[in-house]
């Protein structure tokens, strides 16, 4: 009998190791708004798990290991989540007690070098600028909507969402060669008019490792969509970027 026991409680250690993790997603504010929404880890091979909404939240089952951002798709639009936490080395994201700590000098010297070039996009917004004082995410959108070589029967609108990252590295802040890419789509301007799609930092980055079997995040919807925080019916307006509150060693530095 202690045996055929010992034999149960590991078959359904191993099952529910096998199940995955569940994430659960308490909505907050304008809940009623949310249709649907999936959690998504960005690779090669994107993986997209879809949630169940129910009673103001949103469950996701059996997640395997890795780092989710959450998508919903609301009566409003679609509310993307972006990870803007920074790696380490080995590319595991930091501890959480790191996120925000990005002095204000090194917060407008990347806004300078993110804003100081543009190629072949006609204008180009920074959204966030998120990290501390060795790196750095940065959340960027690229858009050009000129007439090109290119044939086509209508106006079009190149559109680009990206993350850059940097690092301080001799004594400066550096752009990473690699980046990734959020989203690229070429259409017609009248289909670009009637978009409506934002990107929401605290719905990013969201890490599920092996010991866990719970998780719960909190989100509030808001009632409307934002076109500072990405694209509102056609509408771009500059989002209003601030650094984050100075520390104390920056302002002696300044008293003196």
């Amino acid at each position: 009998m202690r045996v055929w026991l010992g034999a149960t409680a590991a078959f359904f250690l191993l099952l529910s190791a096998a199940r995955g993790a569940e994430l659960a997603v308490n909505l907050e504010g304008a809940s009623d708004k949310v249709v649907s929404a999936e959690a998504v880890i960005r690779s090669e091979k994107e993986v997209r798990i879809k949630g169940e909404l129910a009673d103001g939240r949103i469950i996701f089952k059996d997640l395997a290991p890795g780092i989710y951002d959450v998508v919903l798709q609301t009566k409003i639009g679609i509310i993307e989540g972006v990870n803007l936490k920074p790696y380490d080395e080995v590319g595991k994201l930091e501890s959480e007690s790191e996120f925000g700590k990005l002095p204000g000098k090194d917060f407008k010297e990347i806004l300078d070098r993110a804003i100081a070039r543009v190629t072949f996009e006609e204008s180009r917004r920074i959204f966030e600028i998120r990290g501390h004082a060795k790196r750095a995410r940065v959340l960027v959108e690229q858009f050009m909507d000129k007439d090109t070589s290119l044939p086509s029967p209508e106006p079009q609108v190149f559109w680009r969402m990206e993350i850059w990252i940097y690092r301080y590295w001799y004594g400066g802040w550096q752009r990473d060669k690699r980046y990734e890419m959020i989203d690229r789509r070429k259409m017609a301007r009248r289909e670009f008019d009637a978009f409506r799609w934002v990107y929401e930092p605290d719905l990013g980055g969201i890490q599920i490792e092996k010991s866990d079997e719970h998780k719960v995040i909190r989100y509030k919807v808001p009632q409307e969509l934002d076109p500072a925080r990405g694209v509102v019916d056609g509408k771009r307006p500059e989002p209003k970027l601030a650094p984050p509150e100075a520390s104390k060693e920056e302002e002696v530095e300044k008293l003196e």
